[in-house]
């Protein structure tokens, strides 16, 4: 029998030495990630500001031809497209002077053009106003007094670029560095941890042997003892197949917990957000007149974020749903689906015209719900990004062999642009801000997920300006464990 200290001693080897190692190398592992996440902040960062540039670049470069078509038309359209673009240029290089702050030169590089800019605008409405006094529009237009100011535009354009360029590199390599040292701290991490282990264990397993083996000692040389102790033995399996019975039922409780631990931090979250929202509501509603347009604006931002952190809460909800739902696997009218989606988004925005296309008979093997919410967020994610279109069009249809068959959701909106594909499926990744589209950037990963549970798998193409096309397969395992794919329309609906 083990003494009282003698436990203690191998308590502290087996759980108390591992669990510090796993401590210090766990903080270890979180420095590295801090640090890898700042630099791949930084990385996305010097996009945003590369891609901020080239907007004000191609909003400038329309105004030149733009201003030599009023010269030599007279049409007041072009004018006020002119207008349009210009105040748009105005705000997209006050937005990229903020995101240069934090590099003086480079915000300097940014002052620099918005003068240019402004020179060259100022110009442009000086020719105008001579029109008001008689001189010849297309005398003014062979003027070409901008030329040198664009070629100046352009190369100051170009340095600012290959400046941010030369960031992005050295950031990306960073980022790079950054994450060779978080692999190599895992796997040494995880190297000596195993060691560490692997050592204490065969440690306590030399030692249960050697006690094993005086007990057997004695027990051969005292009959009565065997006895006594197999009596013993046969009193501890009845106990430790009770302790494992009591085990599995506290493994079954644990599961059923961890399966409504989503559900209950939900509504934790969302009762503090509620009491938030109440408040400021009852700030509005009872002193409305104290607060003054400054705080009722600051009100108004917090409930709006509150609103903004309840959807976030319900998405992560749903997308966890995804995990536990138990499919029902039938035949589905895909294409009756897409008709009630399209009903349903005509419904809520009567206002817009959208010329809609959608295959008829497009029929597929899954379950109805998880599939509604596919073409739900495709078809939802259509209709929002050709809302800027002229003309939108959106396309559901399907190609391929009836076995193998490719379906697909393809608009012309404002597309994407292939560079940011890795984030295109994740979960809360967004390629366009708020401002400009709303959501939460969940409903492509929830679309990867419900295809990979019907074992397919979803896919995109797009470009920036030119819409974007969206492809998903569906497949499921058979019962003999071959794998079948699941579309089986008519082909003759293609």
């Amino acid at each position: 029998m083990i003494a009282h200290e003698r436990f203690r001693a191998i308590l502290l080897q087996t759980v108390g030495i591992p669990a510090a190692a796993l401590a210090l190398l766990a903080g270890l592992f979180l420095w590295q990630l801090a640090s890898l996440l700042n630099a791949a902040a930084w990385v996305d960062h010097t996009d945003q500001v590369i891609a901020q540039e080239h907007r004000c670049h191609r909003e400038m470069e329309q105004l030149p031809s733009l201003h030599r078509a009023f010269l030599l038309t007279g049409d007041e359209w072009y004018r006020v497209r002119w207008q349009e673009i210009r105040r748009d240029l105005e705000t997209d290089f006050r937005s990229l002077e903020r995101q240069v702050a934090d590099n003086p030169s480079q915000e300097h590089a940014a002052i620099t053009l918005h003068s240019e800019v402004l020179h060259l605008t100022s110009l442009w409405v000086k020719q105008v106003g001579e029109l008001g006094r008689g001189v010849d529009p297309r005398a003014i237009a062979r003027r070409r007094e901008d030329a040198a100011l664009l070629a100046e535009f352009r190369a100051g354009c170009d340095r600012f670029v290959a400046t941010e360029e030369s960031l992005r590199n050295s950031r990306s390599q960073a980022a790079r560095r950054a994450a060779d040292v978080t692999r190599a701290t895992v796997v040494i991490s995880l190297t000596l941890l195993g060691a560490l282990l692997g050592t204490l264990i065969v440690r306590q397993l030399s030692g249960l042997a050697a006690s094993y083996h005086s007990a057997l000692e004695s027990v051969q040389s005292q009959a009565e003892a065997v006895r006594q102790r197999t009596e013993e033995v046969h009193k501890l399996n009845s106990e430790l197949e009770r302790r494992v019975a009591d085990r599995t039922a506290q493994l079954r409780m644990s599961n059923h917990e961890l399966e409504t631990f989503s559900y209950s931090v939900s509504h934790d979250l969302r009762a503090p957000l509620r009491s938030i929202d109440g408040m400021g509501q009852a700030l509005v509603e009872d002193y409305y007149s104290e607060i003054g347009p400054d705080g009722r604006m600051y009100i108004d931002r917090i409930r709006a974020n509150t609103h903004q952190m309840a959807a976030l809460i319900d998405a992560m909800l749903d997308l966890s749903r995804l995990a536990r739902r138990t499919m029902q696997i039938e035949s589905v009218d895909l294409s009756g689906v897409a008709e009630e989606v399209v009903a349903d988004l005509r419904s809520r925005d009567p206002e817009r015209e959208v010329v809609v296309e959608i295959a008829p008979g497009v029929r597929a093997n899954g379950d109805a719900r998880l599939l509604r919410a596919v073409l739900g967020n495709l078809l939802g994610n259509a209709w929002k990004y050709t809302s800027k279109s002229p003309s939108p069009r959106i396309t559901f249809g399907w190609s391929g062999e009836p076995d193998m068959m490719t379906y697909f959701v393809k608009d012309n909106g404002v597309g994407f642009d292939m560079a940011y594909y890795d984030k295109l499926f994740d979960a809360f990744q967004r390629l366009h801000s708020i401002g400009e589209f709303d959501g939460l950037g969940i409903g492509l990963a929830t679309v990867q997920r419900i295809v990979r549970r019907h074992g397919g798998h979803a896919w995109a193409e797009g470009a920036v300006g030119e819409g974007a096309a969206f492809y998903f397969t569906l497949g499921r395992a058979g019962a003999d464990g071959t794998r079948a794919w699941a579309g089986d329309a008519d082909p003759s609906c293609a």
